[in-house]
């Protein structure tokens, strides 16, 4: 890229385009200015706009590709949506219980040792939860 010639006053709309790209994929303002020959106060008086909006153009038109394909029902497009726009996470939990501390029993898996001769007998969680233990 050239320096304007004398007569070519800023802002030159053949450089707006160029510069909203360079915004969007976040070439920092001092490089710009550098592969465009101006200074840095030139481009910030001249082109205020492009730089601060370049950015969010780029983002509106990938974010509307990504919300297109997930409405079609394309699952990484769903999948990206709901983590970064839903707040969605995949976990896995894991519980790890000492059966032999009384703290860590629910009452009715004690009820269960207490009727079936002591510890060792714990019943599973998953049969004690919500439900009478058995006998």
């Amino acid at each position: 890229m050239s320096r304007p010639k004398k007569g070519q006053e800023h802002p030159r709309e053949e450089l707006r385009n160029q510069i909203k790209l360079m915004a969007a994929i976040g070439i920092p303002h001092a490089q710009m200015a550098g592969v465009l020959k101006m200074s840095a106060e030139t481009l910030h008086r001249c082109y205020k706009d492009d730089l601060e909006y370049g950015a969010s153009s780029a983002n509106t038109v990938v974010g509307g590709k990504i919300f297109e394909a997930a409405k079609r029902g394309e699952s990484w497009a769903c999948t990206l949506w709901a983590a970064r726009r839903m707040g969605w996470r995949e976990t896995t939990e894991h519980v790890v219980r000492n059966l032999n501390d009384p703290a860590e029993l629910e009452d009715a898996q004690l009820a269960y040792i207490a009727s079936n001769g002591g510890a060792g007998t714990a019943e599973p969680a998953s049969r004690a939860k919500g439900s009478d233990p058995v006998h």
